[in-house]
């Protein structure tokens, strides 16, 4: 089945991106644009070619195309919930960037509204569909690890002062919070999903160390201990100074890894390829209990590449199926749960409890 589709928010960090892959996505047949500012819609189309079907001066004039059940929405985090509600209320689904809202409180009323209207609301945690994340999720709940102990993971990646300071990512009173609401969401949202395991309580530490004129966190460290009894560790930096177009490990360190009583698994996932090494003394592994499986995923033109692709394909069936996406509301609600707690321990110095 073919549609037309929506990209509300024209001016975010990844709007062309996400132009893309509605491009790319042979099951939409048309493209709407909308933005709070007209201009930076009209320049965004110059860009869409063919599937270019009306760019909307107004939110309402996309809301009341019949052709339109879906789209893709990211805005500047101060004014995305409140857009996400407008789109609900015109009884249309969403496939949302992160992390929706300034906080908890913003979030937890849009997911109620799109549950309470039976609407699919997607989020853009595209790094599930990763080879290598399926893999480990495979490894865990197949009991190739044995029990879980530990899991690592860590995201270091550009300056601050490489990404502009004064963008609106680093204004609290805008963004909502510093790296964990905007990166360091993916990496606690993938450890959950591996896992399969809630996070019950955080220790953590936080701080602002770039030197920068900003008011957000740009260094975080985090403890949490999931329902099953793992302990993790997480780590966030905007640290490397090498830039987007130097040297790999002067821009980008990213891993994730895990131990069991009957083995251990890693991989790095900005790596290409993506290469997990897995040892385990699972009797399934008799013969072989260690080995090292390379990923390298395909690149279309789409956010994320092919697993972004089929994400937000999958993302789209969902929503005209009135089912739940690859990512829900309440992943998105989870983490900002757990990113507030992390905030709570580092100024009061405690360990949070999450609610059950």
């Amino acid at each position: 089945m073919k549609v037309e589709a929506a990209l509300l928010g024209c001016d975010h960090p990844h709007a062309a991106s996400h132009l893309t892959t509605l491009q790319t996505m042979p099951e939409v047949s048309g493209i709407h644009l909308w933005d709070p500012d007209p201009a930076v819609a009209e320049a965004l189309a110059a860009k869409v070619g063919p599937k270019l079907r009306a760019v909307h001066q107004h939110l309402d004039s996309v809301r009341s195309e019949a052709a339109v059940p879906w789209a893709i929405a990211g805005l500047r985090h101060d004014r995305h919930a409140e857009l996400l509600l407008r789109w609900a209320e015109a009884g249309k689904s969403v496939l949302s960037e992160k992390p929706i809202g300034l906080n908890s409180a913003e979030v937890r009323p849009v997911v109620a509204a799109y549950r309470q209207r039976g609407l699919s609301l997607s989020v853009l945690y595209t790094n599930r569909f990763k080879p290598a994340v399926g893999l480990l999720r495979e490894a865990v709940a197949k009991g190739w690890l044995g029990r879980l102990c530990s899991a690592e993971t860590r995201l270091h990646t550009t300056t601050v002062g490489l990404r502009n300071p004064r963008h609106w990512l680093f204004n609290k009173a805008l963004s909502g919070g510093g790296i964990l609401p905007w990166l360091g969401c993916h990496y606690l949202d993938l450890l959950r999903y591996i896992l399969g395991s809630e996070v019950v309580s955080v220790t953590a530490h936080c701080a602002t160390l770039s030197g920068e004129a900003i008011d957000v966190e740009d260094m975080a460290v985090l403890t949490l201990r999931f329902a099953n009894g793992c302990l993790a560790t997480a780590s966030f930096g905007y640290l490397m100074p090498g830039g987007s177009g130097g040297n790999s490990f002067a821009s980008k360190d990213t891993w994730l890894g895990l131990k069991g009583t009957l083995g251990s698994a890693s991989f790095a996932p900005t790596d290409d390829p993506q290469v997990v090494d897995l040892v385990t003394f699972h009797p399934d592994w008799v013969g072989a209990p260690e080995r090292r499986v390379s990923f390298r995923e395909e690149v279309v033109p789409a956010y994320g590449d092919r697993p972004g692709l089929e994400f937000a394909q999958q993302a789209l069936r969902a929503a005209l199926a009135g089912e739940d996406g690859p990512a829900t509301g309440e992943d998105m609600l989870r983490t900002w749960e757990i990113i507030e707690a992390a905030w709570e321990s580092a100024e009061r110095g405690v360990t949070v409890a999450l609610a059950g």
